[in-house]
């Protein structure tokens, strides 16, 4: 069988980009995606020697038109091939409690988590199904989407919308052989965690079950399994990649939020 094309999106940092590397190592051809054009330099030849079949990297922001994403697409088409895999782990994480927000907050947010990955997911899919051959869709979720979360309304909204989306999809693409699932990742070790204090990390690994935080490659392994043929009739799931915490998830400490707020927007 000839090898397979996946496009990553976010793949310049954290779970995108171990992703990106994991899918390399098992022979992929891996096209890799992300808004920063700094990061993704010297991507290509780190995937090519981690064994990809073939690889190539592209600028992509989700916040951009639907346009330059069904560019992108066609960019992938044309250099590697229509993508069997579309990986979307591209989102902001941006704090503000539902009172203090503004609108320009609510639009950032999810103009990125929702409406940015229903650019990539419908100009995917249509590759997808072009090309007749099934294929798989994995999007980047968060345990935030499975309940309240204090001081991140319009994130857990847009997680949240997202799966909506997702789980609508998958009954559309079932009958083409696509499957679409989205993971919960919980806290786990990306730039985007970089605001917490030593103190607030120890915390969070009291609170979880397993007792350590994730690592990026906990993701791309679980994207590496859905992506398998053992994977072939799971679709339309909310998989969580927690260690366990959304068994028990605790009252918040809005004091403590707006504290961290207060040194995210300082930074």
């Amino acid at each position: 069988m000839r090898p397979r094309v996946a496009l990553v999106i976010g793949a310049a940092s954290g779970m995108g980009r171990a992703t990106a590397l994991r899918l390399a190592a098992d022979g992929w051809k891996v096209a890799a995606a992300d808004r920063d054009e700094e990061r993704l330099a010297g991507l290509a030849e780190q995937l090519e020697a981690a064994g990809a079949a073939g690889a190539m990297t592209l600028p992509l922001d989700l916040a951009g038109s639907a346009a330059s994403v069904e560019a992108a697409v066609a960019e992938v088409v044309e250099r590697l091939g229509p993508p069997w895999l579309l990986a979307v782990a591209a989102g902001v994480l941006e704090g503000g409690l539902a009172l203090d927000a503004d609108e320009t907050h609510w639009q950032r947010v999810l103009g990125v988590n929702f409406h940015g990955v229903v650019r990539a997911n419908v100009a995917a899919a249509r590759a997808m199904v072009a090309a007749g051959e099934g294929g798989r869709i994995v999007n980047w979720s968060s345990n935030n989407a499975a309940g309240g979360t204090a001081g991140y309304a319009a994130y857990a909204a847009s997680k949240a919308a997202m799966e909506a989306f997702s789980r609508s999809l998958a009954m559309e693409l079932g009958p083409d052989g696509i499957t679409v699932n989205t993971i919960r990742p919980g806290s786990v070790r990306t730039p985007m965690l970089g605001a917490l204090t030593q103190a607030e990390i120890d915390a969070e690994n009291a609170r979880i079950p397993l007792g350590r935080f994730g690592e990026p490659e906990d993701a791309a392994g679980l994207v590496a399994f859905l992506a398998s043929d053992d994977a072939g009739w799971i679709s339309g799931a909310d998989i969580p990649l927690d260690g366990g915490t959304l068994a028990a998830r605790g009252r918040a400490n809005v004091q403590q939020i707006r504290a961290r707020l207060a040194r995210e927007a300082g930074r």
